[in-house]
């Protein structure tokens, strides 16, 4: 059994290694360990616990191990010699077969100890029974490969039982120790070397006992969930029943006693904490903080223990030529990567200082109570509460600044938190909790809520009753009338959609607890009046582009369009503010493109109605403004920069328009619509081959669009392919059969080929249609274009 004050000394593996390599001669903790070296320590530590941990385990648990030869044979070797140490014989063909990747390395290794015997000599520690200066030994608390603890007395002072901690010489706890003075640190009595055995001994008082680790270990055997306070003294008395008895009368027995499990891991941690703030006032680091470093004495009082590693704190960038040690398990991320560092023979990247021993602290109190760390997830049994869980988290954050600024803020945090108080290092997010904290710590405010809430659920059974029989009816028809809009407005029936809404908000008007449900039917109501402005809209726009796309309209006409397209584009944003956020991405594209052609066509039909030069420079300088406008609110277009680069060139503008065709080639037309739009533009520039082909394009992407087809229409019959212009505007009756336009067209196709039935049907669908269309008389002289008498028409 290992008792208090064992935990020291360092691994046999490394005594072995600096003998087979004596310019790696240094301090197993500082330069040439690394992992490997972690791990080999961890593993001395398990053994001496009584647990066989093999090799494999830890190469597990690292993998990077695995690709360092050198690192795993020591980790393999340590093995070797624990077993050894037991008497047990380690065959080499026992370690080929287990690692055969580093076969030939075991055996060169294996062979040279054997020739060489290179195992250090032991240091000659003294056996029980013997003395050692002024001490009698009597029994062996525990050991390691550098270091034993003896139960000792001294009978110069009446034979008072003391711990004799013995090191070798080069060991400097003492110095640690010396400085400190705390109610919860293991106090030094004396020290003592003996330089011809190249020994130290530190002694120490007897406070009987077990180590946290050793109590925890025998805890295992009790459920989370069923442990109390009475259960670590349990435990504590079973461990040291071996032991000689110490007085464990107390005052903090008697509050383990009566206390739960998780309070006394709270009362534990916070005197550990004052501990810690102790040594951290007076510059030392502890860099060993856990289980088995924290001695529960006979009257249950928490001490710390072993200051072997202890040392100031490090400082980023400070090359160090000293050790540094540590537990893996145990080890802040700062720390580790300090190891690393020295190790490696760089400098430290980051500072380790108080906060690391936090760390370690808190990884020892999430054991305690049960808890599991996976990667950056730390969980806990349900008896630990919300706020418990979060002090400890905060403890383990893996930048220090994260975690608590000093050990005060958390002893102080753990015992607001036994005291039901509020914590102030981290966020009490858990309102049940702090009710139940209030609570407990209010039982008279408690007393006179109890009456108030009675009196209070009195008035709410009457007001429920009346919410019940008139109240709930009406909630259940204004969510039955928001359901009805949102299925309207997806069908776009506005009007209906508004009256439906309207009624579902009237029902609700002024009822309380209905503001909630009165803002969905208000937003839904704005959405649906959106969706109907975003439809007017695009009739407006489909109209300007039908308009666009005809032949030459009377002068006084033409500036009516004109000044529609005006007026529209100078009320754009306040359109566009109802509008926002309101559409889903389809109509987003759509309004888009609407008001892209809303742009291109207003300030073509102002560069058209132009009477003079100077009227037309101006027309067009507004038009590049429009433009500019377009472009920064709705975004780069292609049809835009073409219509940008005529009106630059017909001002003189080179540099302007070279800007603008080079934008243009930039941003080809790539969506339906914009290959239309440029179609477009060709088509009213006289180009009808590249028109035509510009539509033939946007029909690729989406031949189901009606302006397209209608266009490519248009095209074929003004060169004369009067048969594929009949194909393209069937097309378009088909798509649209309740507009004139196709039909009225396609007579005229029809007209051009010689089918005059087929054409006067069509002009008569046109009218019934359109009663102000304008329809020929059909003649052969009139239905042949190729005559050269053309039929004039307003719906080319």
């Amino acid at each position: 059994m290992i008792l208090p004050y064992a935990n020291s000394g360092t691994s046999g593996t490394d005594e072995v290694l600096r003998l087979l390599s004596p310019a790696e001669a240094i301090p197993v903790a500082g330069l040439s360990g690394g992992v490997a070296t972690l791990m080999v320590e961890e593993m001395v530590a398990a053994w001496g616990r009584g647990q066989r941990v093999l090799a494999e385990e830890y190469l597990a648990r690292k993998p990077e191990l695995r690709a360092d030869a050198e690192a795993a044979i020591r980790l393999i070797y340590e093995e070797v010699c624990l077993r050894r140490g037991e008497g047990q014989d380690v065959s080499l063909s026992e370690l080929v077969r287990r690692f055969p990747q580093w076969g030939t390395e075991l055996e060169i290794l294996l062979e040279c100890d054997r020739l060489l015997d290179s195992r250090p000599k032991a240091l000659p520690f003294p056996l029980v029974g013997e003395n050692l200066g002024d001490f009698q030994l009597l029994d062996e608390l525990g050991r390691g490969t550098r270091g034993r603890c003896f139960l000792a007395a001294q009978p110069s002072l009446a034979n008072r039982l003391v711990v004799l901690k013995v090191t070798s010489c080069d060991h400097v706890e003492h110095l640690s120790l010396a400085c400190l003075q705390h109610t919860h640190i293991v106090p030094l009595y004396s020290e003592q070397e003996f330089p011809e055995i190249n020994l130290r001994a530190m002694c120490m008082p007897y406070l009987g006992g077990a180590t946290l680790g050793q109590v925890l270990a025998l805890l295992g055997e009790v459920p989370p969930d069923r442990r109390t306070g009475q259960s670590l003294l349990n435990a504590l008395d079973r461990i040291q029943a071996v032991r000689p008895m110490v007085s464990s009368a107390s005052p903090t027995r008697r509050f383990l006693a009566r206390t739960t499990y998780v309070r006394a891991i709270c009362w534990a941690g916070a005197c550990l904490a004052d501990a810690l703030q102790y040594a951290h006032e007076r510059g030392i680091v502890h860099m060993d903080v856990k289980p088995s470093n924290v001695l529960l004495a006979a009257d249950g009082q928490p001490l710390l223990l072993d200051f072997h590693l202890a040392r100031a704190p490090l400082r980023a960038g400070e090359e160090q030529s000293e050790w540094v040690g540590g537990t893996p398990a145990y080890m802040s991320p700062e720390q580790y990567a300090a190891i690393t560092a020295v190790s490696e023979g760089r400098a430290v990247p980051n500072d380790v200082d108080a906060r690391t021993d936090l760390y370690a602290l808190g990884r020892t109190l999430c054991e305690a109570l049960g808890g599991t760390v996976r990667d950056a997830t730390v969980l806990f049994p349900r008896q630990v509460t919300t706020s418990l869980g979060d002090v400890i988290r905060k403890c383990l954050a893996f930048d220090p600044s994260d975690r608590y600024t000093d050990a005060v803020a958390l002893a102080n945090d753990l015992r607001r938190h036994m005291a039901d108080l509020p914590l102030q290092g981290v966020a009490n997010r858990n309102l049940s909790e702090r009710w139940l904290k209030w609570c407990r710590r209010s039982p008279s405010a408690l007393l006179r809520l109890k009456t108030v809430v009675v009196g209070s659920t009195l008035l709410i059974a009457v007001i429920a009753a009346v919410w019940a029989v008139f109240l709930i009816p009406r909630f259940h028809a204004a969510e039955q009338a928001l359901g009805d809009g949102k299925s309207l407005l997806s069908r776009r029936d506005y009007s209906e959609a508004a009256r439906v809404l309207a009624r579902g908000a009237a029902l609700i008007e002024g009822l309380p607890g209905g503001r909630v449900l009165t803002r969905e039917i208000a937003g839904q109501a704005r959405r649906v009046n959106c969706a109907r402005n975003a439809d007017l809209l695009h009739d407006l726009v489909e109209k300007l582009r039908f308009l666009d796309s005809t032949a030459p309209l009377p002068l006084r006409e033409t500036k009516a369009v004109e000044q529609h397209c005006q007026t529209l584009w100078e009320t754009r944003q306040m359109i566009l503010e109802g509008l926002d956020g309101t559409l889903g991405a389809e109509d987003e594209a759509r309004l888009r493109s609407d008001m892209l052609d809303l742009a291109v066509i207003g300030t073509s039909l102002r560069v058209r109605l132009a009477v003079d030069a100077d009227d037309s420079t101006k027309a067009r300088r507004e038009a590049l403004r429009v433009l500019d406008e377009a472009e920064a609110r709705f975004g780069p277009s292609h049809i835009l920069f073409c219509e940008r680069q005529a009106h630059a060139q017909a001002l003189g503008q080179a540099d302007t328009a070279a800007q603008a065709a080079r934008s243009a080639t930039l941003v080809p037309p790539r969506t339906a619509g914009e290959h239309y739009a440029m179609g477009r533009y060709l088509l009213a520039s006289g180009d009808l081959e590249a028109a035509e082909a510009a539509f033939e394009r946007a029909l690729a992407l989406r031949p189901e669009d009606f302006w397209s087809n209608f266009k490519l229409g248009v095209c074929a019959y003004r060169r004369q392919h009067f048969e594929d212009a009949v194909d393209a505007f069937r097309v378009c009756i088909a798509l649209a059969p309740d507009r004139a336009e196709p039909f009225f067209n396609r007579a005229r196709a029809q007209t051009a080929l010689g089918h005059t039935i087929q054409a006067s049907r069509d002009y008569a669908r046109a009218l019934k249609l359109n009663p102000t269309l304008v329809v020929p008389r059909i003649d052969h002289a009139s239905s042949d274009p190729r005559t050269g008498r053309k039929l004039e028409s307003s719906m080319d």
